[in-house]
């Protein structure tokens, strides 16, 4: 149900709650795909750069709300993805 795109941008979103950065290599998250991911949730207020830290790592990022806050549609605005109902997404993923 989720594309591959919000999959990832939802672990970014978990690795920056829990202060870790497990994302990019559970996901193989390119240092482009990370930037361009970031930038996206950071312009839409999702999330904003810790002063003087560096751009490109999701280390270098804090919530701008409790990630309970945070829903599926703010992340699907951000990101500019959608649901994809055709290929259903795995209680795995879920369960993370």
């Amino acid at each position: 149900m989720l594309t591959q795109q919000t999959q990832k941008a939802i672990a970014i979103l978990h690795d920056i709650a829990g202060h870790q950065a497990l994302a990019v290599e559970n996901y193989h998250i390119t240092s482009d795909e990370l930037a361009v991911m970031l930038a996206r949730l950071e312009r839409h207020k999702i999330v904003n750069r810790i002063p003087g830290a560096p751009v490109d790592k999701e280390t270098s990022y804090q919530l701008c709300r409790p990630l309970n806050d945070i829903s599926l549609l703010d992340v699907l605005e951000a990101t500019g993805e959608h649901l994809n109902c055709n290929h259903p997404t795995t209680e795995v993923f879920y369960s993370r």
